[in-house]
């Protein structure tokens, strides 16, 4: 179970609740509202985060359907 605490393992998730707000259509406060919660909250439930980038034009799959980057917000 991912809320266990285990002193030996490592937990890695690819999204989290954070992710979320990029793909919320109103403002990300909107978004945490809707699931009773706040950014500061969500943030702290971290101790590590990686963030890696998305590979650009040429080497990005614009052909795949399922794939949306270009409706993701730019970060402030």
């Amino acid at each position: 179970m991912a809320t266990e605490v285990v002193d030996h393992k490592i937990l890695v998730c690819d999204r989290g609740t954070v992710d979320g707000a990029a793909y919320w259509a109103g403002p990300p406060e909107e978004y945490f509202k809707s699931l009773k919660t706040t950014l500061e909250a969500e943030i702290k439930r971290y101790d590590y985060v990686i963030h890696l980038e998305s590979p650009n034009g040429h080497y990005y799959d614009y052909k795949n359907p399922v794939r949306m980057k270009n409706l993701i917000r730019p970060c402030a």
